[in-house]
């Protein structure tokens, strides 16, 4: 039989009875479809009908899963927790007459049963690890750790139907300290850092999980384009169950010197809403481009000075050539005239 909510359901089976001795027998009985209401869990009852007295207990129940990954068509959804807190897990499905919790915390898609439940007859649970605790239907854990991440799944059922859902777990830990580290900067107050026109920066979050990524650029969309960032390389160190993530970027900046941009680090991808890291801070760039071009002009200006001067000296001296030139056919042709 199938015990349902509804009571016990008949399933067609076979029955053999084997004659041992003459006083032994021994019955067995068959099924072939162990799954015929339900898909995935089923709680069968295999019942004796005897004397009373001849045996002490006249029901075996067997709960029974069939053995295939999680249905295509369930979704995980996304939990996330921080580290010591309190989780609690909700199964579902109505009119639960029985349950299995299950996780997976390997890359293999092999699921650990945690502990398993029945609510119809004689109320049992069965609880392999007594780290987790059951709450009606619901997974609970009062003291989350880092590696309780994974994969959890609860299989429910009612005799007649089934339903699986699944939680992708992740235990998330604040990083410490709680903001992002920018080298060079004091950290207890708003930073400015006098820079070259071209260097790097350096920008860091420690003992945090999961592993994060992080991003360097202006603050502020609409700033110029005299300042760029480069050659962007993240690195990251496992802390035991933490990581400290580093950015390193170089930067180019083609503006002029004295002035200020405003740079903003963060964190950047997945779990932003939870661990919302972001720092602001002030490049002030004691030299720029525009600096080397003053020198230029000036030198320029110079030159054509120079040059000017040169050729005025060479024109007063064509024209005092020219005027003695000049004078000496005057007199020449006065002479000439006299004779």
């Amino acid at each position: 039989m199938i015990r349902t909510f509804n009571g016990d359901l008949e399933i067609s089976s076979d029955l053999t009875i084997t004659n041992e001795t003459h006083t032994h027998f021994t019955s067995r009985v068959t099924i072939s479809d162990p799954f015929l209401y339900s898909g995935i869990l089923t709680f069968l009852v295999c019942r004796a009908d005897g004397p009373p007295g001849l045996l002490q207990k006249h029901e075996s129940l067997t709960l029974l899963q069939r053995r295939e990954e999680t249905p295509t068509y369930v979704k995980p959804k996304k939990v996330l927790v921080a580290k010591d807190s309190r989780v609690q897990l909700h199964c579902n499905g109505s009119d639960i007459s029985y349950l299995v919790w299950q996780v997976n915390q390997s890359s293999e898609v092999v699921f650990k049963t945690l502990l398993y439940a029945v609510f119809v007859g004689e109320n049992l649970t069965h609880i392999n690890d007594e780290y987790y605790k059951l709450e009606q239907t619901s997974l609970v854990v009062d003291k989350t750790r880092v590696r309780d991440g994974g994969s959890y799944r609860c299989i429910s059922g009612n005799g007649i139907e089934d339903d699986v859902i699944v939680y992708e777990v992740e235990v998330f830990v604040y990083p410490d300290p709680a903001y992002l580290i920018i080298d060079g900067c004091d950290q207890q107050q708003y930073c400015v850092l006098e820079v070259q026109a071209k260097g790097s920066l350096t920008c860091t979050v420690k003992q945090i999980h999961p592993q994060v990524k992080l991003d360097i650029k202006e603050a502020f969309e609409q700033s110029s384009n005299d300042l760029s960032f480069y050659d962007k390389s993240l690195t990251a160190k496992e802390n035991g169950d933490t990581f400290d993530v580093i950015l390193t970027s170089k930067y180019n900046y083609i503006g002029a010197a004295g002035s200020r941009v405003t740079v903003n680090c963060r964190v950047v991808g997945t779990n932003i809403d939870v661990l919302h890291l972001s720092t602001n801070f002030e490049l002030l760039f004691i030299n720029g481009v525009e600096s080397t071009t003053d020198e230029n002009v000036s030198s320029d200006g110079h030159s054509y000075w120079i040059i000017a001067a040169v050729l005025a000296v060479v024109l007063v001296l064509l024209v005092f050539w020219g005027v003695i030139i000049y004078k000496g056919r005057w007199i020449n042709g006065l002479k000439a005239y006299w004779r």
